[in-house]
């Protein structure tokens, strides 16, 4: 996949590891919401993003004793189905998880941690409308708005869509 230019349009959805791992390995009240969000974004490629931080950090697990069978779920669902953007980490966006990390400590008390601070700056420069996460430390902008994994705040999301 490609990454950012000026000329793309805005993706509407920002995936971290957690939507990821719930679909796969999740318990059906996390796994179901998280489906249904990939399910309705391979029916609208292009408007679902994640870094590829995010691969790295769902294979990390698989290399520690997860089943041959999940890792290679892993790779169908976010390489192999092309239904997202997989955005690398630029130069850009480690200045600007740099200073999110700072402004974070200061207007919400708790120093982002590093993958979380990628995670946010390649959201907001990809000019993400959603951030599904279900890291409570993660604080968005306020023009992002953040999602949960539970089917109703998953549900609404996804009206953008319809």
């Amino acid at each position: 996949m490609s990454g950012i230019t000026e000329n793309q349009p805005p993706a509407i959805f920002y995936l971290d590891s957690m939507t990821f791992i719930f679909a796969i390995e999740g318990v059906p009240a996390v796994s179901e919401p998280a489906r249904a969000l990939l399910s309705a974004l391979q029916k609208n490629p292009g408007v679902g993003i994640t870094s590829e931080l995010t691969l790295a950090e769902v294979l990390a697990g698989s290399e520690h004793g997860l089943e041959a069978d999940i890792k290679r779920a892993y790779l169908d669902l976010m390489v192999w189905s092309k239904f997202l953007d997989l955005i690398p980490i630029n130069r850009t966006i480690l200045y600007d998880s740099a200073k999110l990390r700072h402004v974070h400590k200061r207007t919400h008390d708790k120093k982002l941690r590093l993958p979380d601070a990628i995670h946010l700056a390649t959201a907001i420069q990809a000019r993400c409308r959603y951030f599904v996460s279900h890291d409570e430390g993660i604080k968005p902008p306020a023009d992002m708005k953040k999602v949960a994994f539970d089917r109703s705040a998953i549900d609404e999301a996804l009206k953008v869509l319809a």
